[in-house]
C-alpha cells in the first residue's frame, strides 16, 4: 500500500486573516508616526514663539521699555534670523499696543490641527499671561 503524507498548509482564510491584521497594524503605525510629527512641529512652533518673545524683552530693555513696531526690528541684533512656523512656513503674527508697552505674538494655527491643537491652544504669547500656551 502506498501511504500519502498529508502535509497541512495554511488555508486561504488564514492567510487573508494574517494580511488583514498586518494591514491594520500598518495603518496604526502610520497614524502614530504622523501624529508624532505634527506634535513635534507644534512644539517647535511654541519654542520659536518663546524665542521671539525673549528677543522682544531684550529689545524692550534696550529701548526704554517699548516693544518694536514690527518683528523685523529684532534681526540681526536680537535674532540671527526670524523663525517661521514649521507647519506652514508662515511668519508669526505680532500685535503691539498703541503705547508700545504690551504685545501679543501668535501663530496662525490652522496648520496645527494634525497635532490635536485647536482654538485657544494655538501657539501664542500673550503679554498678560507671560508664557506660551501649551497643549
Amino acid at each position: 500500500m502506498i501511504r500519502r503524507k498529508h502535509s497541512r498548509g495554511f488555508t486561504l482564510f488564514e492567510i487573508a486573516l494574517v494580511i488583514v491584521i498586518i494591514g491594520i497594524l500598518f495603518v496604526i503605525l502610520v497614524y502614530s508616526v504622523q501624529k508624532a510629527k505634527d506634535q513635534s512641529k507644534w512644539k517647535q512652533c511654541s519654542s520659536n514663539i518663546s524665542m521671539i518673545a525673549n528677543a522682544m524683552q531684550m529689545y524692550s530693555n534696550n529701548n526704554s521699555y517699548a516693544y518694536p513696531p514690527d518683528l523685523a526690528h529684532l534681526t540681526p541684533r536680537y535674532l540671527q534670523e526670524m523663525p517661521t512656523c514649521p507647519s506652514s512656513g508662515n511668519s508669526y503674527h505680532y500685535e503691539v499696543s498703541s503705547d508700545w508697552s504690551r504685545f501679543t505674538l501668535y501663530c496662525e494655527g490652522s496648520y496645527h490641527t494634525g497635532a490635536g491643537v485647536t482654538g485657544p491652544n494655538m501657539p501664542s504669547w500673550d503679554f498678560d499671561n507671560v508664557k506660551v500656551q501649551q497643549q
